[in-house]
């Protein structure tokens, strides 16, 4: 809906690739603007190979404008088919987001706001918290409420309405997993809730939390994209600031305090294209939002995500057309 609705309400055609492991998305989306009444042709989708849809259409000059929301790593491999026609970019790619919690931070609200943000859909969301970091004087006490707030979700199927954290999208993840769980523990990190899939039908890694983590981890730079939080001590905000903005991406950044000063100066400091002050949510569809370093750029939401698909004009002279 992000993509389509701008792009629409600026007057283009839509070619749609829908994604493989979730179908189903993408034609009832379709299908629910056919019914409304869309003229035919305007909204198309397709489904099929990645690169080969990719490299079939960004090498048409008809395709004036690409928008892409994913990895890091295949955002470049398209802005480099982009580059033949020069076909403007919108992309929204990987992220790592840091939320800071501060010595007078309400802890009663930012730990479900933490917690209910991140595992929702099991991780899987490019501005998901990924990497917490508590005032050392509230560190303890946050890990111990944190942990036991984690114990408490509920793991199933979607279906069930007691579920409150369903599975991964597929067995890669699972295996990002495991990969970025070992490499941490081997580094000197440890397990304090979950950390093994779990022995169930299905791709279902439980909500995990790890401690003491070395800063050369895989963890701390890879993007997780799935149920892995890890904590961390700070001393000074600026050493937080440091911390927070240690990786190559810059999507978005959480902060936890109730000084307004604290509040400007992490503001200022953090490397995000969004932060988020005493609060975890979406990003709302009316204001404009995009990445910064590799997470992307260009804008979505608001006026500036639907100017994306437009082309300014300017018309100089004394023109006697109104």
């Amino acid at each position: 809906a992000r993509k389509l609705a701008p792009a629409l309400a600026a007057g283009c055609p839509v070619i749609l690739k829908g994604a493989e492991e979730t179908p189903s998305v993408a034609v009832h989306m379709v299908e629910s603007l056919r019914q409304a009444g869309i003229p035919e042709g305007v909204v198309n989708l397709v489904f099929g190979v990645p690169v080969h849809i990719s490299r079939h259409l960004l090498s048409s000059p008809i395709v004036k404008v690409l928008t892409f929301t994913g990895s890091t790593a295949v955002g470049k491999q398209l802005a480099t088919l982009a580059a033949k026609n020069l076909q403007r970019c919108i992309f929204e790619l990987g992220g790592h987001s840091p939320v800071i919690v501060c010595e007078d931070a309400d802890l009663a609200k930012a730990i479900p706001a933490i917690s209910e943000y991140k595992f929702e859909c099991a991780g899987q969301s490019c501005n998901a918290p990924s990497r917490i970091f508590v005032a050392r004087s509230r560190y303890e006490e946050f890990l111990f409420r944190m942990t036991e707030a984690v114990r408490k979700i509920r793991i199933g199927p979607p279906d069930d309405p007691a579920t409150q954290m369903g599975p991964m999208a597929n067995a890669r993840r699972i295996e990002a997993m495991q990969r970025l769980t070992k490499d941490a523990v081997e580094g000197g990190a440890r397990i304090e809730i979950g950390g093994i899939p779990l022995d169930r039908p299905g791709f279902y890694w439980p909500p995990t939390i790890l401690t003491g983590v070395p800063k050369e981890a895989r963890v701390l730079h890879e993007e997780p994209f799935g149920p892995i939080l890890t904590v961390a001590p700070f001393d000074t905000i600026e050493e937080a600031i440091d911390e927070a903005n240690a990786t190559e991406y810059g999507l978005a950044a959480y902060l936890f305090t109730g000084a307004a000063d604290t509040q400007q100066k992490l503001v200022s400091g953090l490397s995000a294209g969004a932060v988020s002050v005493n609060y975890l949510k979406g990003v709302s569809a009316d204001a404009p939002y995009g990445g910064v370093k590799q997470s992307g750029y260009g804008y979505e939401g608001g006026e500036q995500g639907v100017r994306s698909f437009q082309i300014l004009k300017m018309v100089n002279g004394l023109g006697s057309f109104g």
